[in-house]
């Protein structure tokens, strides 16, 4: 039972602190949790008779309090003609939050009950009456506050539960215990109040319910080796184990049903809709939904300028870049669009000593800088490019018209904006270049670097000896070749202040991250202690750093470690998930 199950044991007070009791549910690990009133109760008398009945085999949530009735199975409107029970102890399978979700924050009173609801809606709860002379009542006179605060819950149970309890035909008799309950409590004229508006407005109701509503979260199709359909499986499953409703449109979580193309069937309400670069999230259909949008942006904004048009407040722009970031922000008057690294995945090999591949390169050749087809325009920024490889493209662009004109001309943003459209081919051959000067610079050195994928048959050197070629790799078998690699190498798509997956996943494996720097790497890590920083404008110094870290095998498991543990710590997508829901 201490395996499955994780106790939190609360005062009185506490039980209905719905913050503490969803900090517990992030925390736990445990397969089933159980919120428990210790002025009551404890842990050992709820194992004891959990272990003696079985419960727990056959129900994913069991209830005991006071005033249940003769408890045994309940469905939700068994337990709403009970709001008066006292909840002494809650059991319930953590799985089972990825359909309920959790407490609701912004219910002050008797949100363990509108929990346990929520929870009876979705699956049969067994209750334990328990004795009925070990608590006192609510109070008699409570304060107007209150008063408010007890009437807003109900109101809100009611109507959350309302169309499948009229469905059921016994909408009447379930609502007249409710009434009967507030004028007990001398609340009826505040039940009264705030019922009216949650039924007159869905505005106010949605106010409420989108604090426990699912997420959507769209799962990327199979573009780039089906990595964002791997950020958005990762995302998912950390928010669910954090407490949150999830829905997902592979059906990983939740339940989720499309209709034609152009009218995609989307829950009524909604926490927030989240999505991976994706086109599909500037539709009419979003844009009018009162939720946030979010969405996750790795490229260069300079590629998509059709992608960012008069986006609504709601939209959240999550960037791996912040240049990126702030470009979308200067240049879209996008508000939110902010710094958002995705993270990586530990798959267990960090402590693994068995590492015979020197170095390791997983990403596509791009035989891109062929420059036969470039205007005179894209040439000459090419050619300025190669020549400055340390700034991103939009300061790049910039400097290469001030040092065509006079000193003290400057550009306004449309200028710069519309001069990148048109250049935007010989960002992509420079990123190229570069990509290929990294692995030509190594194996000229005698240093031999693994590469993965058919494209690498287009790549030619003098010195293929040190080159090896293997077939394509999936992302989950990218996770073993980094746990057998000494070092891995990030190449940056020019991403001048960003931080990318490859680099967390490089670190999680066990291998030292080698990589081009950039504004974040230079501020959040120390290169020579938890790894390998280079520019390209200072290639010939490459060779040394890698051989130098081949040598010393001492050194190099040392910023392994050191890698391993701010990784674990830092770029996980759990702790992305915790960052993600802190968002406001």
């Amino acid at each position: 039972m201490k395996e499955i199950l994780d106790f939190l044991e609360l005062d009185r007070a506490q039980m209905e602190d719905a913050f503490l009791k969803n900090d517990f549910i992030g925390r736990t690990t445990s397969s089933y949790f159980a919120v428990i009133d210790k002025t009551v109760t404890d842990r050992l008398q709820v194992t004891e008779i959990l272990e003696e009945t079985e419960l727990l085999s056959e129900y994913q949530a069991v209830l005991f309090g006071e005033s249940i009735g003769e408890g045994g199975s309940m469905d939700v409107a068994a337990v709403m003609r009970h709001p008066q029970m006292r909840v002494y102890a809650l059991v319930v399978k953590k799985s089972l939050l990825e359909w309920t979700g959790s407490f609701h924050e912004m219910l002050q009173e008797f949100n363990t009950y509108e929990f346990l609801c929520r929870v009876a809606a979705e699956t049969a709860v067994y209750g334990i009456p328990c004795v009925e002379d070990a608590a006192e009542e609510f109070g008699d006179d409570i304060m107007r506050e209150e008063k408010a605060s007890v009437a807003r819950t109900f109101a809100y149970i009611a109507r959350l539960h309302m169309v499948r309890l009229q469905a059921e035909g016994i909408l009447d008799k379930v609502f007249s215990r409710l009434i009967d309950y507030m004028v007990e409590l001398d609340c009826s004229q505040e039940f009264s109040d705030v019922m009216g508006v949650m039924l007159d407005s869905f505005v106010e109701f949605e106010k409420l319910a989108r604090n426990t509503a699912p997420y959507l979260i769209f799962v990327g199709d199979t573009t780039c080796y089906s990595v964002p359909k791997r950020f958005a499986a990762a995302l998912s499953d950390a928010l669910a184990d954090l407490g949150q409703a999830v829905i997902t449109t592979d059906g990983r979580h939740g339940e989720w049903q499309t209709g034609e193309d152009s009218n995609i069937a989307i829950p009524p309400i909604l926490k927030g809709v989240v999505g991976w670069q994706m086109k599909i999230l500037e539709r009419d259909i979003f844009r009018r939904m009162a939720c946030p949008k979010y969405q996750f942006w790795f490229d260069n904004p300079i590629y998509f300028n059709d992608m960012f048009n008069d986006l609504p407040k709601e939209y959240y722009i999550l960037s791996q870049d912040v240049d990126y970031a702030d470009y979308i922000k200067r240049y879209y008057g996008t508000k939110n669009a902010i710094q958002f690294p995705p993270a990586g995945e530990d798959a267990g090999y960090a402590g693994n000593q068995d590492r015979p591949l020197d170095v390791v390169f997983i990403g596509s050749y791009r035989n891109q800088w062929d420059v036969e087809g470039f205007t005179d325009e894209e040439r000459k920024f090419f050619e300025y490019m190669k020549c400055h490889p340390d700034v991103n493209f939009e300061e790049g662009y910039r400097q290469y018209l001030e040092a065509r004109t006079n000193i003290g001309v400057s550009y306004d943003n449309d200028q710069i904006q519309n001069g990148l459209e048109s250049v935007k081919n010989a960002c992509r051959a420079v990123t190229s270049y570069y990509r290929d000067a990294v692995i030509e610079t190594l194996i000229a050195a005698g240093i031999n670097v693994h590469v993965y994928g058919d494209t690498w048959q287009n790549f030619h050197s003098e010195h293929e000896a040190f080159l090896s070629r293997h077939p394509e790799v999936s992302v989950e078998e990218s996770l073993e070749v980094f746990g057998h690699a000494k070092i891995g190498l990030n190449i940056m798509t020019w991403h001048k202040a960003g931080m990318t997956e490859r680099i967390a996943n490089i670190m999680l494996s066990g291998a030292v991250c080698l990589s081009d720097e950039s504004s974040y790497l230079r501020e959040h890590y120390t290169d020579g202690k938890e790894m390998l920083l280079f520019r390209l404008s200072e290639l010939s110094t490459l060779p040394q750093k890698v051989l130098g870290l081949l040598r010393e095998e001492d050194l190099r498991r040392q910023m392994a470690e050191k890698a391993y543990e701010r990784a674990r710590k830092e770029h996980t997508w759990r702790k992305r998930a915790m960052e993600f829901l802190a968002l406001k």
